[in-house]
């Protein structure tokens, strides 16, 4: 990296033609090739704006707690941040360019540089600018009761209602503006960050989980089968539950437009009209129509569309972990403990967003999966496993 008049310029080199290729053998030491414009190698440029200000969060809640019959107790509260100087990362017209010569640096515009780097192919999506110029806001009312393990049951049960809104994308990747499913957007207004500003990637709006650990009441000594003995006993008798339910509403994600007329941030579609942005299909959402495909339309000659970002919500997730054990006494040393997990038991689909190119349409000669989902969540389809542990 280096420095020039408060802007750090970066130039990537790598050749995916050629794997034995190494244009830097002895790393930063030597420096930047100084022929990198001739050099058969893709060319990437970053820049870090001159002001750059560190990302910085509030954080406030206000939160009041009563205790409850039967060793509960009841916790209502407001959470809320602010978010200011996040990281975006976003094209910019001018550059500190790397010196091609060893007197010093020029500087080079956008329509400049592929003169003087012919290898640096499509120089509007390699030019980016470390910025700090996004915000973000949260605010979330909650509920959670929660009862102490007593006569055989524990648990936490939690209720949230929130709704987070950001002109940026994950600070830890430095996306540009808003995401959907994965892909990082411009603002539509590409000269004007709050254009940006809407529901963020990483919302839900409603989030409902509940934890618990369970002594089923059946065996010797217990409320069902108080004189249960011998095998009864070791085959009915002693066991014992826990699971985590999680029911979560989707995230929000952007419809993109196609064949837009004119210059925009962002192609979006128009609604047709009668309908309304995410309209389930008359049948219902299922993972081959999420949407009705038929609300959206190429927009208006001259315009970015009227859709607005993040106008769709992806599917919900519904899981429930569940595990069950039971300890086996062998001697009063040795304990023999058997376990039964399951992930996600019930098997309830955890799938991605939709297609959301309306350039997929299939009656605007896409290839049809505009509204469909075509993947899940990986890791999230059911896993069970048993085990035996000794102890002693």
């Amino acid at each position: 990296m280096n420095r020039t008049t408060g802007i750090s310029s970066f130039v990537g080199l790598s050749d995916p033609t050629c794997t034995a290729c190494d244009y830097m053998p002895n790393g930063l030491v030597s420096g930047i090739p100084l022929n990198w414009p001739s050099l058969n190698a893709a060319v990437s440029f970053r820049g870090i704006q001159p002001d750059f200000d560190n990302p910085m969060v509030h954080k406030w809640n206000f939160i009041v707690q009563r205790q409850l019959p039967y060793d509960m107790s009841i916790e209502l509260g407001y959470e809320g941040n602010h978010q200011a100087h996040q990281l975006i990362m976003a094209n910019s017209d001018t550059f500190a360019n790397l010196p091609t010569t060893a007197s010093g640096f020029t500087y080079l515009t956008q329509q400049e540089i592929p003169a003087a780097c012919p290898t640096c192919g499509s120089v509007g999506n390699n030019l980016f600018m470390t910025l700090s110029n996004g915000w973000g806001n949260y605010a979330a009312g909650s509920v959670k009761i929660e009862k102490r393990f007593t006569h055989g049951l524990q648990f936490i049960t939690s209720y949230t209602w929130g709704h987070a809104l950001a002109n940026s994308g994950s600070p830890l990747t430095g996306s540009i503006g808003i995401y959907a499913a994965g892909a990082a957007l411009p603002p539509p207004d590409d000269t004007n960050w709050k254009s940006g500003y809407s529901s963020a990637s990483w919302d839900i709006r409603q989030s409902f989980t509940t934890g618990f650990n369970f002594d089923v009441p059946v065996g010797k000594g217990k409320s069902l089968g108080g004189n249960m003995k011998g095998v009864a006993d070791m085959i009915l008798g002693g066991w014992r539950t826990n699971g985590i339910l999680t029911l979560r509403t989707g995230q929000p994600y952007t419809m993109t437009g196609a064949s837009c007329q004119g210059v925009w941030g962002l192609c979006q579609p128009d609604i047709a009209p009668g309908y309304k942005a995410d309209q389930a299909p008359s049948g219902g959402r299922n993972p081959y129509e999420w949407f009705d495909i038929n609300a959206y339309q190429v927009a208006a000659p001259l315009t970015g569309g009227d859709l607005g970002l993040q106008a769709g919500t992806g599917p919900p997730t519904r899981t429930l972990d569940f595990s069950i054990f039971k300890d086996f006494t062998i001697t009063e040393r040795f304990r023999l403990q058997f376990r039964a997990e399951g992930v996600n038991v019930a098997n309830t689909p955890v799938y991605s967003v939709p297609d959301q190119s309306l350039a997929d349409k299939k009656s605007l000669g896409g290839n049809g999966n505009f509204g469909v989902i075509t993947s899940s969540a990986v890791g999230t389809e059911r896993h069970i496993q048993f085990a035996l542990r000794l102890s002693f």
